[in-house]
């Protein structure tokens, strides 16, 4: 379509709107625009996307202002959160557990020991112990991951405390505390270091078996958001 004069004087004097915001460029800069008129030829040019409706600078901006006010900042978070530990948990709750020998008339359960019952009155659903005959006790929790070992609390049996005493806990196969006295049925340690590791193991010497109703490690665990 041929345009008059004063047409093709308002489309040459027309300019296109360029919206940039960092990486919301969506114009090309220095482009001329709306391109409906004529070539020097007098062949009619197609109309641009602009004219088309296809892209507004209205649109543009509102684009570019919803990435940087929403998608900006939750990919921040995402980042911040990706590095948080949470607060101090008992890791050692619903792993896998083994140990070294029961006694023979002993329901034969490891997990009792990390039950989340801090009862002492020895049952064969609450505490666990080892055979007589046992020249190694040793009982286990493989907390399926490394965690770092903040703290750890164990519960004796009732009147049986003493069979904790002269017992080494060691974490993937590296001391972290030993156990010289139980001045009461439940107490608190920490390795000499903070140790990262997956196996905790309790051993003792075999002058008394392993008897035990609670063994809790207390780690921390990664919170991933991404």
């Amino acid at each position: 379509m041929w345009l008059t004069p004063g047409q093709r004087s308002r489309a040459s004097n027309s300019r296109s709107t360029t919206v940039s915001d960092g990486g919301c460029r969506l114009c090309d800069p220095g482009s001329h625009g709306p391109h409906s008129g004529v070539t020097r030829s007098g062949q009619p040019l197609a109309p641009s996307r602009h004219e088309a409706g296809l892209i507004t600078s209205d649109t543009t901006t509102m684009r570019c202002t919803a990435f940087y006010r929403w998608y900006l900042p939750v990919w921040l978070l995402q980042v911040w959160f990706t590095a948080v530990y949470s607060g101090q948990v008992n890791v050692a709750l619903n792993k896998k557990y083994s140990q070294s020998s029961f006694r023979s008339f002993d329901d034969r359960r490891p997990e009792n020991a990390a039950n989340d019952n801090t009862d002492g009155t020895f049952r064969d659903n609450n505490c666990i112990r080892t055979s007589s005959s046992d020249d190694n006790p040793w009982w286990e929790v493989d907390l399926g991951q490394v965690y770092p070992v903040l703290k750890l609390t164990i519960y004796g049996c009732s009147g049986y405390e003493s069979h904790l005493e002269s017992s080494i806990i060691t974490v993937d196969g590296r001391e972290c505390v030993r156990i010289t006295s139980m001045p009461s049925r439940a107490i608190n340690i920490s390795c000499s270091s903070t140790l990262y590791g997956r196996t905790i193991r309790i051993s003792k010497c075999p002058v008394k078996n392993l008897m035990m109703c609670e063994f809790q490690v207390w780690g921390q665990s990664l919170v991933l958001v991404l």
